[in-house]
């Protein structure tokens, strides 16, 4: 399915409120998975979450 980096789509959503640097990332993760042989459907979905910048992670 991910085989031709040719046709790439996203939501018009996603075009319009993530940040495109955040985008090529998420087509790197897609990109690693194919070239580990990892099946993948024509459906990829990415839970992503705001939060202030310089704000830290709590883990506890």
């Amino acid at each position: 399915m991910f085989q031709s980096k040719n046709n790439r789509y996203v939501t018009r959503r996603v075009a319009e409120d993530v940040p495109i640097a955040t985008q090529l990332f998420l087509w790197s993760l897609i990109d690693n998975q194919v070239q580990k042989g990892n099946a993948l459907d024509y459906f990829q979905k990415f839970e992503l979450k705001a939060t202030a910048k310089g704000q830290e992670k709590n883990t506890g």
